[in-house]
């Protein structure tokens, strides 16, 4: 199933196998912030997403540049960043590319949230675990 959204454009439901009634939409969208087109990710069920999802989008477009130290300084925190860091050197900024953002569905004041870069050295994914706006941890697929 296919929706045009005022915010997002194209959208298409998935659904989470396993879980009853679970699913997301997904699209792609530009974000002006890094100035090209991103993934997006919404987690609704099939009657759709709501203006929630967009608040908080247009939030996360206003607060992106003020969230980057924070964003990256979770790098530190990986398990297994020494051996990051011996195979590609010291990680800058400007390596990582974002690739998508995941928006839940927003039920409280502090959701949980993801971010996922593209490391453009090693070709691995950075995914950034947000709680309300503020990262709390990361991880990498190999």
């Amino acid at each position: 199933m296919q929706k045009d959204d005022p915010l997002f454009g194209r959208i298409e439901f998935r659904r989470n196998f396993g879980f009853i009634g679970a699913g997301f939409w997904q699209g792609r969208i530009n974000f002006p912030p890094v100035g090209k087109s991103v993934g997006i990710y919404l987690s609704a069920g099939r009657s759709g997403i709501d203006e929630s999802h967009r608040d908080f989008y247009r939030e996360l477009e206003q607060r992106y540049d003020q969230m980057i130290p924070s964003i990256f300084s979770v790098l530190d925190d990986l398990p297994g960043s020494d051996h990051f860091i011996d195979r590609f050197g010291k990680p800058e900024w400007k390596d990582f590319d974002l690739d998508s953002i995941f928006i839940p569905k927003l039920t409280h004041s502090e959701p949980e949230w993801t971010l996922s870069y593209r490391y453009l050295p090693g070709d691995q994914i950075y995914h950034v675990y947000l709680e309300g706006w503020k990262p709390t941890h990361g991880d990498f697929d190999d």
